[in-house]
């Protein structure tokens, strides 16, 4: 057994979508599934109208629309409030006194107030239907055909294997759970997953480079989990179905926007750029490099020494490596294709 490596595997939609079209469309394919209760709404077509204007573009996904929801919502929710400074300038005539104005907002704060509902609305149906289509997870069967054979034979190389995804499915826990027995603690690839009677997510474990993340390789969702709840600054780790309120839910959706902020996902997209900057090999699958915030770290964080392979049916327009690192496979994620991966990484791994 040669030096012992850092491989970094990242998965976008179209690995899942590779596991099983059915249970795991890609975000895009996503919003084309949405019910007409909400795509009949006006403020849901409004919002995507704005959406392609100011991105230039037809191609919306689930992603892109919640978001945009969720700054509406907050602004709207700033809007009714009188505690908030622009619900007390709207409400009544605040606003209409302070600059001597004679005006009505009585009506404003109706319309305000129902706007809100409807975003409200939007948002949990939205949600519910991420929670029903993603938490199913894959049969082992699945996963055979899939991720085992891409990692088995790097693990057993006795590499350390950095697993990233923006997808919230729970795919790469159950071919982790497949996996880790069959393997020594140091080459394990840990979820962060700790506790027994309630499990939570260690969060420490992204930033400690004395825990087990120095050691083993770590599962980093970048955009959350349907399986996480946030409650008392804790990450509870349990069942995949949405809880009661909108803030125990811990997926969030920054790609597009820019860098995660905050005690959650900080950590997480910190350790992203720590592992791609220390990975020899790294591996995208079913990732069409659409994600500017992703791309930024690529381009920040890689180097000229690393190989890069990338699997994916389509060739990515463009892509934040050097052009004599890569090795592009355009083609699905399935079987055949891991295992030509697998022996690809192991390849550039031995040079």
């Amino acid at each position: 057994m040669g030096k012992r490596e850092t491989v970094l595997i990242f998965a976008g939609a179209g690995a899942s979508k590779g596991v099983s079209e059915e249970k795991y469309p890609t975000t895009k394919e996503f919003f084309e599934l949405l019910p007409g209760t909400i795509t009949k709404s006006k403020v849901f077509q409004r919002l995507i109208q704005r959406l392609k204007s100011i991105h230039k573009t037809n191609v919306i996904d689930v992603e892109m629309f919640l978001w945009e929801l969720g700054e509406f919502e907050s602004f709207l929710i700033k809007a009714t409030q009188t505690a908030e400074i622009g619900g007390y300038f709207l409400g009544g005539n605040n606003l209409g006194d302070a600059v001597g104005v004679n005006a009505n907002f009585g009506n404003l704060s109706d319309v305000l107030g129902k706007g809100l509902a409807e975003v409200k609305r939007l948002k949990e149906q939205t949600n519910k239907l991420v929670y029903d289509l993603y938490s199913d997870p894959p049969s082992e069967a699945e996963l055979r055909e899939t991720w085992i054979p891409l990692l088995t034979p790097i693990l057993n190389e006795g590499h350390k294997i950095e697993l990233v995804t923006t997808n919230y499915d729970l795919v790469l826990e159950e071919a982790v759970e497949i996996l880790n027995p069959e393997y020594d603690l140091k080459l394990r690839i840990d979820t962060g997953w700790r506790g027994r009677a309630q499990r939570i997510l260690d969060i420490d474990a992204w930033y400690d480079d004395t825990s087990t993340a120095a050691e083993n390789g770590m599962l980093t969702k970048l955009h959350g989990s349907v399986n996480w709840k946030n409650k008392d600054e804790k990450v509870l780790v349990g069942d995949a179905i949405p809880g009661s309120r909108d803030d125990q839910q811990v997926i969030i959706y920054p790609g597009f926007k820019g860098a995660a902020e905050g005690p959650i996902f900080k950590p997480l997209h910190d350790h992203f750029g720590k592992a791609l900057a220390s990975s020899k090999v790294c591996v995208f699958i079913g990732f069409a490099f659409r994600d500017g915030y992703i791309n930024q770290v690529c381009e920040r964080y890689g180097n000229d020494s690393q190989k890069i392979i990338i699997l994916n049916p389509e060739k990515p327009d463009q892509v934040p490596f050097s052009e004599n690192s890569k090795f592009l496979f355009q083609d699905y994620f399935a079987h055949d294709t891991a295992t030509q991966v697998a022996a690809k990484a192991l390849e550039l791994l031995r040079k």
